[in-house]
């Protein structure tokens, strides 16, 4: 098992998605060990938008993009384990609002009802996050 690193948790917070798998093999205690070795995690727009961008061209799935929704937003890896301890993850307090609304929306991917994002309300999140 790969180890999560400080600068691979500090990425994912910033939208790159590409140790996603490491981040979802770890225990939670492992995440939240890791997350204490850095300063305040922020979830900001510019990462909504690179994740976004990756949705719109499909070099991520819906379902990897739903994960890191729910672990960002939650603080913590979906999972049938007991209840654990989120770690925090902030949210930019100048587009808090706008962040809030939209990692809503990443975290319903995948539902029976509402589970798939159209192409305009993609663009239309991408172009609020210009």
């Amino acid at each position: 098992m790969t180890a999560l690193t400080p600068n691979m948790l500090s990425r994912l917070i910033e939208g790159d998605l590409s140790d996603i798998e490491v981040l979802c093999s770890q225990p939670q205690s492992v995440i939240r060990t890791t997350a204490s070795l850095l300063p305040t995690l922020v979830l900001r727009k510019h990462s909504l938008k690179k994740v976004l961008t990756s949705l719109k061209r499909k070099e991520i799935s819906p379902e990897t993009i739903n994960t890191w929704a729910w672990f960002v937003r939650s603080g913590y890896v979906p999972s049938e384990r007991p209840p654990i301890t989120p770690i925090d993850i902030e949210y930019d307090p100048a587009d808090e609002d706008l962040i809030v609304e939209i990692m809503s929306r990443l975290c319903e991917l995948g539902d029976t009802i509402d589970g798939e994002i159209t192409t305009e309300e993609l663009e239309n999140f991408l172009a609020d996050l210009e």
